[in-house]
């Protein structure tokens, strides 16, 4: 604010030019001695623009920006004098780190990083000092002893398994348990590290079989039941008094040993496996053959042995499976069951009776095996112009070429070959110059050029030719050539008499055949508006007409 005050005042001295030293007094006509932008009357020291006000200060010894004392009426400027302080109240005048009193409600006296409860006050900067907290931090047992913190509620634990007995006692430690102690109490073998609770159990295993019977009680474990007691059943041990044996088989005698019984059903208890000269299945068919028990039903019969049936029911006694040949379900209907290179019937469209790899249209069937024989196909191989010659398949048809152009004449002439028509035949006909080499084929022209000058006029018709139009003659227009008789001349061109020669003439324009150049006197140009003067070659107006037209 002081700064926009002076910048009126120092505007109009430097405008006066008459070297007056009377600065014009400010805010209305009140004085400003020192020229600070506060009036005399509200200054406290009028003579320096360096101070203009009143206030309290406090000494500030250590320059931690708080002073301490009973403050002094000064005379300052925008800040307080260097050594003193706006501020009052250091509670540590000597200490810059500390100049404030915080409270505090949790102490850790041996900075362990574990608290106590403790309300209070102390010196402080800007944090609370080591030691003094407002944030508990666990509850510390012994805040004189960093070595210690946390408080145990512990039972003696001799066996070191975990589970205490005896009294309970309080020890001050770290996170760790202290070492022979357990905070959990209750165990049934103080003095055995594998056992210290005492656990139920509903089933017991006394042969140790892994099968059970029903058994209710308690007793001393470690953290499960031991072995060979349980409470999830597992079967119905009917001997518990023997690990073979634990479960009651339904079996018939076996006599053949071939896994199934016939006769008097029993009941055993064994083990894993059918007691010996035993079955768990009934009904053999054959109980003196191991190799026969039972009796199966068949829908199909394979009797070439080449997995293809014919449909035939019956019973067998037989083994595990039926025996070969015999089968409940069918594959085709095998059209020669005697043979095994045959069992299905295929259609065939085509055949090769000459063997030369191409096929003659002929329909039927016939018994075979995976694929039709040689000979028999249903997609065509070209179309044999004689099936009973393998020398020959190929149905041609040639033209006479007496002149070897590649061209040939005359009627169409029917061949019956290897893939190639014969010596002096060709797959083109239609020459139109049968004896003469150079020219076999017809060409339409629309435009000729008959002095050469690259320059066309339309004329239409036809040549027997080779394979491009001769020169002069042409099937698109170039130009049009307004005289075919002399290569000097081709194009129209609308002329003006020009009399002074200034390349713009005048008067009656005329049409004429030129060639690349324009005749001397006359020009393109037709708006001289003074022909005999070549200084003059157009007024304005007809040259921004010529523009217009150009």
């Amino acid at each position: 604010m002081r700064t926009l005050a002076l910048f009126p005042i120092l505007f109009l001295v430097g405008g006066c030019g008459n070297g007056a030293s009377q600065l014009p007094p400010p805010h209305g006509g009140e004085p400003d001695a020192d020229g600070d932008g506060v009036p005399a009357s509200q200054d406290c020291n009028d003579a320096d623009a360096h101070v203009w006000r009143m206030a309290t200060v406090y000494s500030d010894g250590d320059g931690d920006g708080v002073g301490d004392g009973a403050g002094t009426p000064a005379c300052i400027g925008a800040d307080a004098p260097r050594g003193s302080s706006l501020l009052g109240g250091d509670c540590a005048p000597a200490d810059a780190a500390r100049w404030q009193t915080r409270s505090f409600t949790w102490r850790d006296a041996d900075g362990d990083g574990w608290t106590v409860p403790s309300a209070g006050e102390v010196c402080s900067g800007g944090a609370l000092p080591a030691g003094y907290t407002n944030q508990q931090n666990g509850l510390d047992c012994d805040d004189a002893d960093a070595s210690v913190y946390y408080a145990w509620s512990v039972v003696p634990d001799a066996d070191g398994d975990g589970v205490g007995a005896g009294a309970a006692t309080t020890i001050c430690g770290t996170s760790q348990r202290p070492a022979g102690y357990s905070d959990l109490t209750g165990d049934c073998a103080p003095d055995d590290a594998t056992r210290w609770q005492a656990l139920s159990y509903a089933y017991v295993d006394a042969d140790g079989d892994g099968y059970t019977v029903a058994s209710s009680g308690s007793v001393c474990s470690g953290a499960s039941l031991p072995a060979g007691y349980g409470n999830v059943a597992h079967g119905n041990d009917c001997d518990d008094g023997s690990a073979a044996a634990w479960q009651t088989w339904s079996v018939w005698p076996d006599t053949d040993g071939d896994a199934i019984g016939a006769g008097t059903l029993v009941q055993l208890c064994a083990g894993a496996s059918t007691p010996h000269g035993y079955a768990t299945i009934d009904g053999d068919c054959a109980p003196d053959d191991f190799t026969r028990f039972r009796l199966l039903a068949y829908s199909f019969v394979d009797g070439d042995a080449d997995s293809y049936t014919v449909a035939t029911s019956g019973m067998i006694c037989t083994g595990a499976t039926l025996p070969a040949g015999y089968l409940t379900t069918g594959k085709g209907n095998d059209c020669d069951d005697a043979d095994a290179t045959k069992w299905q019937t295929l259609s065939y469209a085509y055949v090769d009776g000459d063997g030369d790899g191409f096929t003659v249209a002929k329909a039927g069937t016939l018994c075979a095996g995976a694929a039709l024989p040689a000979g028999y196909g249903t997609v065509a191989q070209g179309n044999d112009c004689n099936d009973a010659d393998k020398s020959v398949w190929a149905s041609l048809t040639g033209y006479a070429d007496g002149d070897r152009d590649g061209v040939g004449a005359g009627a169409a002439t029917a061949f019956c070959t290897a893939g190639a028509l014969p010596a002096g035949f060709v797959a083109a006909g239609g020459d139109c110059a049968p004896d003469d080499p150079a020219k076999f084929q017809t060409l339409t022209y629309g435009f000729v050029d008959k002095d050469g000058d690259g320059f066309t006029v339309a004329s239409s018709g036809q040549l027997c030719t080779a394979g491009t139009l001769p020169a002069g003659y042409f099937a698109a227009a170039n130009g049009n050539d307004c005289d075919d008789g002399d290569t000097a001349r081709w194009r129209f061109v609308v002329l003006y008499p020009d009399g002074d020669g200034d390349g713009v003439g005048a008067g009656a324009r005329s049409v004429q055949c030129l060639g690349a150049t324009l005749p001397s006197g006359q020009s393109i140009f037709g708006d001289d508006a003074d022909d005999s003067n070549a200084a003059v070659a157009v007024d304005d107006d007809d040259i921004e007409d010529l523009f217009v037209i150009l």
